[in-house]
C-alpha cells in the first residue's frame, strides 16, 4: 500500500504526488513508479517529511507500527540534496532490519534526522525489508566513469540486501554492453526493468537498488545520477563498431594455429608476463613497442628455448584490445612445456590447462603454480590427478613426468651448461657497459643513444632477466611444494627469503640513510636515480626529477638492517627436503635447493634494476631528441618505437608524427569507454563483461588498520605515508621509495604471489595484499579506511 491510499490521514502525513509533479527524492521516484513499471515489484513503503515527524510522532509511529506489524524495515534518509550532489551519496544515515514497533522505529528515525542538515523539505523513508534475498545489487545503466553505455550490475549473493552498498561484503559485478544479443538467464529480468526505467526517463543515467527473493525482483531504491559523462548517438555508434572489430579480431585468434598446441586459446591480463602489472592497463604506444621489442616479440621465448622449454618460434606473446595489452595464454602454455614431447601429447596437456583457467577465473594471476606444472615439484603427481584425472595415459603421463624431470635436474644445476650463470654473467656485462667500460650507446646521442640502449638492453638485459625470472618461478614453486608436502613450514620460507639481501634493500637502505642525512640525497639520486615508477612509462617521473622525493624520507625514524638475516635449514628441515628430491628423482641435496632459490631471487630483482637503468636512459633520450623536434612526451607516448628513424629529423617528419601522436591520441579517447575483463574467451566476452575478481596474495602473517591512500605513479607532490595503507596499481620496483615513509600496508591492484612487491614487503616484514583485481581494489581506494589482515587472508574497506 503506496502512502497516498491511506485513509483518513492529517494533510500534512503520507503525501503522494500530484500529477503534474516531479518526483525530487527517492522516496517520491519510489511513489511515481508505482502503477507505471511492471518488470519488478516495489516493497511496501511510507514517507514523511521532518516537518511532519516533528509536528504529529505520535500518529505516525502509529501507522507505521499498524502498516508493517510483524515486519522489520529499512529506515532511509530521502533529500533533494544526497542525489543530486555527488559528495552527498551515502551521507546520511540509513538504519536497516529495524523491527515496526513505536520505540525502535522512533530511535532510527531520530538517528536519521540528526544527520540531516535541518532542511524540513528533508524526508525519511520508511521500507518494508525484503528479507533473506537470494541476490541483490546495484544497477546503473551507465559506465560510472566513462558513460559508456553498458549496463553495470554489482551484486552480492550473501543474502544481505546492502552488501554492494556497504562495501563490506566481497560481490560480484558483470558490465553488459547496450549492444549485447546474449545475456546471462539471471540478469535478463533486471534489464528489462532498466529498459523500462529508461523509457520513463529518455537519456538519464540511472542508479537502481535491488533485490531478488523467490525469483521475484523488487526496487528498493531509484536514483537519477548527476555528473556522468553524456554520449552522443554518433559516439555510442563508434563504440559498437570499435567493439565488433575487436570481436571479429578476438574470434579469428581462437582457431587453431598451425605450430602451437591447442584448439582454442584464452587472452588474460595477469598470466605469465602480467602486462598489467609491467605496463598499466592503458599503456600507450611507445610503452607497448618498447615491452614488444625488449620481451613479447621473441625474447619471452627465446628464453624458456634455451632452459629446455619448448620452442614457440615467430610468436608475439602479446594482443592489444583497445590499447590494453593481453597475454596470448595458448602461446603462453605452448611455451611451459618441456621440449621434445609429441604433438598429441602437448595437445592434450594445454587443452587441459585452458579448460582448468576457463573453468576457474579466479586462477588468472596464478596459473605457474595452479594451472600448469613448469617444474617437477613435489607436488606433481597430486595436483595432476586432483586436476587433470583421465587426461593422459599412463604411460603419457610418464613420459610428460619424465621430460618436466630432466627440464628441473637441469636447471637446478650449476655447471658449464646451467643457463641461471650464463644469465647471471650476462648482467654483470651489462652493469659494466654502465660503468662506462664499453658499448655503443656511450658514444652516440639523441635517437642513436636511444636505440643503442635499447639494443644493449635486449641482448645483456631483458634476454637475461627473462631466464632468472623463470628460476625463481620454478625456485618458488618447488618451495611451496615442499611446504605443502609437510617438510617445511610455510614461516620458515618467510625467514629464509627475509633472509635474502637484494638489490631493493639496498635501495631503501640508501633511502633510509639519505632520509638520517648518512649519505646526501645527491649521492642517493646518483645510484638509484634511475628508478620511476612505471618502468615503461616515458610520462613517469624518475626519482631525479622528483624534487618533492626527499620530502618523503623526513618520517623515517631508524636505520633499515642491510644485511640479510642468517638462515640455517633445521636438521629435520633438510632430511624431510632430501627425501622429497630423491621421491622427485632430483639427485640433489636441501643446501642446493636452498642455494637455488637464493641465487634466483636475489639475482631477478638485480637483473630487473640493472635492465632498467638502460630503458630509464633510452628514455630519457628520446624524450630529449623529441624535445628538439617539438615532439613532447605526450605525443611521444603515443607513437611506436619502429617509427622513430634518422630521417625523423627533418621538419615534414616531425610534423607527420606530431600528426599521428593527435590521430592516436583521439582514438585512445574513443577506445577509452571500452571496458574489458582480466580474461577474454571470445567475442561475446566484449560485451558481457564479467569481472572476476583475484585472489588477493597475502604478504606476512601480520596486521594493519589504517588509513586508505591511492598513490598514482605520476604524482609530484609528496604525500603523507606514516602509517597509511598505500593502494598502488602494480608491484612496481619503482615505488620502493614508499618502504622509507613508514607505511602501515600495501595494497595492489595487479601483481602475484612471486612479484617484486610481494618478495619486498616479505624481506620488511610489512602486511601486504598483492593483486586484489579491479574491484576489490575500487572499494577499497574509495574507503575512508582500510582492514588487511593477512593470518585471515582478509582486506576490506572500512567506513
Amino acid at each position: 500500500m503506496l502512502n497516498k491510499d491511506l485513509p483518513a490521514l492529517p494533510p500534512l502525513l503520507l503525501r503522494g504526488l500530484g500529477p503534474s509533479q516531479t518526483p525530487r527524492t527517492k522516496a517520491e521516484i519510489l511513489d511515481y513508479l508505482d502503477g507505471r513499471i511492471q518488470h519488478a515489484a516495489i516493497p511496501k513503503f511510507i514517507y514523511f517529511s521532518v516537518c511532519d515527524w516533528e509536528s504529529r510522532p505520535s500518529i505516525l509511529l502509529d501507522r507505521i507500527s499498524e502498516e508493517f506489524r510483524g515486519s522489520r524495515v529499512a529506515v532511509r534518509s530521502s533529500t533533494g540534496d544526497e542525489d543530486s550532489n555527488l559528495t552527498l551519496a551515502g551521507h546520511y544515515r540509513s538504519r536497516l532490519k529495524v523491527p515496526s514497533g513505536r520505540d525502535t522505529v522512533s530511535t532510527a528515525i531520530t538517528e536519521i534526522v540528526e544527520s540531516f542538515r535541518g532542511s524540513p523539505r528533508d524526508q525519511i523513508l520508511i521500507q518494508e525489508m525484503v528479507e533473506q534475498p537470494e541476490w541483490s545489487g546495484v544497477l546503473l545503466n551507465r559506465d560510472l566513469n566513462s558513460g559508456a553505455p553498458y549496463y553495470a550490475i554489482d551484486y552480492d549473493d550473501s543474502g544481505r540486501t546492502d552488501g554492494v552498498t556497504s562495501g563490506a561484503a566481497n560481490h560480484k559485478s558483470v558490465l553488459i554492453h547496450e549492444s549485447a544479443r546474449e545475456v546471462p538467464a539471471r540478469f535478463r529480468a533486471l534489464l528489462e526493468m532498466a529498459r523500462e526505467l529508461e523509457a520513463l526517463w529518455p537519456g538519464k543515467p540511472l542508479n537502481v537498488e535491488f533485490a531478488i527473493r523467490h525469483g521475484k525482483l523488487y526496487i528498493l531504491q531509484v536514483r537519477l545520477v548527476p555528473a556522468i559523462p553524456r554520449w552522443t548517438r554518433a559516439r555510442i555508434s563508434r563504440h559498437a563498431a570499435l567493439l565488433e572489430e575487436l570481436a571479429v579480431g578476438v574470434d579469428c585468434n581462437r582457431r587453431s594455429r598451425a605450430g602451437l598446441a591447442g584448439r582454442g586459446t584464452i587472452l588474460g591480463q595477469m598470466p605469465d608476463w602480467n602486462p598489467a602489472e609491467l605496463l598499466g592497463p592503458r599503456p600507450g604506444g611507445l610503452a607497448l613497442s618498447l615491452f614488444g621489442y625488449l620481451i613479447s616479440d621473441r625474447v619471452w621465448q627465446q628464453a624458456r628455448a634455451l632452459m629446455g622449454y619448448r620452442p614457440v618460434p615467430g610468436q608475439a606473446l602479446l594482443m592489444v584490445l583497445a590499447g590494453q595489452p593481453y597475454v596470448d595464454v595458448r602461446k603462453s602454455f605452448n611455451s611451459f612445456l618441456p621440449a621434445g614431447l609429441s604433438a598429441q601429447l602437448e595437445e592434450a596437456v594445454v587443452d587441459a590447462w585452458l579448460q582448468r583457467l576457463e573453468e576457474h577465473p579466479q586462477l588468472h594471476d596464478k596459473v605457474e603454480f595452479e594451472v600448469a606444472q613448469t617444474v617437477l615439484d613435489f607436488s606433481f603427481r597430486q595436483h595432476w590427478r586432483q586436476w587433470y584425472p583421465d587426461i593422459l595415459s599412463p604411460t603419457d603421463l610418464t613420459r610428460y613426468e619424465n621430460a618436466l624431470r630432466n627440464l628441473t635436474r637441469r636447471s637446478l644445476g650449476l655447471g658449464p651448461e646451467s643457463t641461471l650463470r650464463w644469465a647471471m654473467q650476462r648482467i654483470r656485462r651489462l652493469e659494466r657497459i654502465q660503468s662506462d667500460e664499453g658499448g655503443i650507446s656511450n658514444h652516440t646521442e639523441g635517437l642513436d643513444r636511444a636505440l643503442g640502449l635499447l639494443l644493449e638492453c635486449r641482448r645483456w638485459g631483458t634476454l637475461p632477466f627473462a631466464v632468472i625470472a623463470r628460476h625463481a618461478f620454478m625456485a618458488e614453486s618447488l618451495w611451496r611444494s615442499a611446504v605443502e608436502r609437510g617438510a617445511i613450514r610455510a614461516e620458515r620460507v618467510s625467514q629464509f627469503k627475509r633472509s635474502l639481501s637484494t638489490v631493493a634493500t639496498r635501495v631503501s637502505c640508501d633511502l633510509s640513510a639519505a632520509g638520517r642525512g648518512a649519505i646526501s640525497f645527491a649521492d642517493f639520486l646518483r645510484r638509484h636515480g634511475h628508478l620511476r615508477p612505471g618502468t615503461f612509462d616515458i610520462l613517469s617521473p624518475r626519482y631525479d626529477q622528483r624534487a618533492h622525493l626527499r620530502d618523503c624520507l623526513a618520517p623515517v625514524a631508524a636505520p633499515f638492517s642491510c644485511r640479510g638475516r642468517p638462515f640455517q635449514l633445521r636438521e629435520k628441515e633438510a632430511k624431510a627436503l632430501e627425501r622429497l628430491l630423491r621421491e622427485s628423482g632430483l639427485a640433489f641435496s636441501a643446501s642446493r635447493l636452498l642455494a637455488y632459490a637464493s641465487s634466483s631471487w636475489t639475482a631477478r630483482e638485480h637483473a630487473k634494476y640493472v635492465f632498467s637503468r638502460h630503458l630509464s636512459n633510452a628514455l630519457e633520450s628520446l624524450a630529449h631528441w623529441g624535445e628538439r623536434r617539438q615532439l613532447s612526451r605526450s605525443d611521444l607516448f603515443f607513437l611506436e618505437l619502429q617509427e622513430f628513424s634518422a630521417d625523423s629529423a627533418s621538419s615534414d617528419s616531425a610534423r607527420l608524427l606530431r600528426e599521428r601522436a593527435d590521430a592516436r591520441r583521439r582514438l585512445a579517447g574513443e577506445e577509452s569507454g571500452i571496458q574489458l575483463g582480466s580474461l577474454v574467451r571470445d567475442g561475446h566476452d566484449l560485451r558481457v563483461v564479467d569481472r572476476h575478481d583475484s585472489t588477493p596474495n597475502f604478504i606476512t602473517s601480520r596486521v594493519a588498520t589504517g588509513p586508505a591512500l591511492r598513490l598514482e605513479r605520476r604524482f609530484r607532490e609528496p604525500p603523507e605515508l606514516r602509517d597509511k595503507v598505500v593502494c598502488i596499481e602494480s608491484a612496481d620496483p619503482g615505488f620502493d621509495w614508499i618502504f622509507a615513509g613508514g607505511i602501515g600496508g600495501l595494497v595492489t591492484r595487479f601483481g602475484g604471489a612471486n612479484s617484486h612487491m610481494a618478495i619486498r614487503c616479505a624481506e620488511m616484514e610489512i602486511p601486504a595484499a598483492i593483486g586484489v583485481g579491479d574491484l576489490l581494489f575500487t572499494h577499497l581506494t574509495a574507503a575512508a579506511a582500510i582492514e588487511l589482515n593477512c593470518p585471515r587472508k582478509l582486506v576490506r574497506p572500512l567506513q
